[in-house]
């Protein structure tokens, strides 16, 4: 258990809430115990008592059993047969303990784990953030108040060996947002965020249409349409046409033998629609964008 790091951690957190579950756990104890010593003396010499409180310790049971509502209502049925008000027992004993207590404890679960994962956290960023400024000391031992880029780039180099010089540039403009050609140490903060970045190299190859016809991918119609395609109006549309298709499917189960021959002909038309969509889709997008989309496929 001490190598494997959640089941530690779980346990530790367990651990901490035991102290403030005590309470309420013997809060409800206690209303359980109450609760059973008056049923008790209450049905000791009737039906109810036979059947479920023979003894003190059966009518315990019975109450803790109660709890989950498991034996509810049949645990109540013989009093409730006699009497009808002596249900306000059980029923007050339901609200108090399940729909009270057991929710106390669910919310005091929550708001402890919650406290606990934000302390760890506040220490993880504490921690890291003394190492950062340890680091931002090696890097800059004459405390001129700022790295380099050729500091920089041997940095880099040793944390990433695969970083090019471009890139190492790259990720000290990324850094240094004061322009001023040495990164501070408050920008310095934000190396472990921009360390973990992945760098992709944009490459933007014309479709096959643009190949095809530039001059008409170019052109202002094609643009218009590309908008209108890309707009959320042309999403919404085609999600109520969708929507309308459902409901035709169906209707067309419910409907006589008469007026699902006209359904076919409406079912015709949604399908001129779906294939337009895919059109011009196809157009503003481009084949390869379209297809690398699981919405559109």
């Amino acid at each position: 258990v001490y190598y494997i790091k959640p089941i530690r951690l779980a346990l530790y957190t367990i651990f901490k809430m035991l102290p403030k579950l005590a309470e309420i756990f013997f809060l409800i104890a206690s209303v359980i115990l109450i609760y059973s010593l008056i049923s008790y003396l209450v049905f000791l010499d009737s039906e109810q008592g036979k059947q479920y409180m023979s003894t003190y310790w059966h009518t315990l049971i019975s109450f803790y059993v109660l709890m989950t509502t498991a034996n509810f209502p049949d645990v109540m049925m013989p009093a409730y047969s006699e009497n009808h008000w002596t249900c306000l027992i059980f029923i007050s004993f339901l609200v108090l303990v399940t729909y009270f207590l057991l929710n106390m404890v669910l919310a005091l679960i929550f708001k402890t784990y919650s406290e606990l994962m934000r302390r760890k956290l506040a220490k993880i960023v504490l921690f890291e953030r003394k190492r950062i400024y340890f680091a931002y000391s090696l890097l800059d031992p004459s405390e001129s108040g700022g790295i380099p880029f050729n500091t920089w780039r041997r940095f880099v180099k040793k944390l990433k060996p695969k970083y090019s010089t471009a890139k190492s540039a790259f990720l000290f403009r990324l850094i240094n947002t004061s322009r001023s050609g040495e990164i501070s140490v408050e920008e310095f903060v934000s190396i472990l965020t921009i360390l973990q970045m992945t760098i992709y190299k944009s490459r933007k190859t014309p479709n096959i249409i643009q190949r095809v016809a530039p001059k008409l991918y170019t052109s202002k119609y094609v643009k218009f349409l590309r908008m209108f395609v890309l707009s959320k109006w042309f999403e919404l549309g085609m999600l109520l046409v969708v929507v309308l298709n459902v409901i035709l499917i169906v209707w067309q189960f419910i409907s006589d033998r008469d007026c699902q021959l006209s359904i076919k002909e409406v079912e015709l038309g949604f399908l001129v629609i779906f294939y337009a969509e895919l059109l011009l889709k196809l157009i503003a997008y481009g084949p390869g964008r379209f297809f690398q989309s699981g919405y559109n496929l």
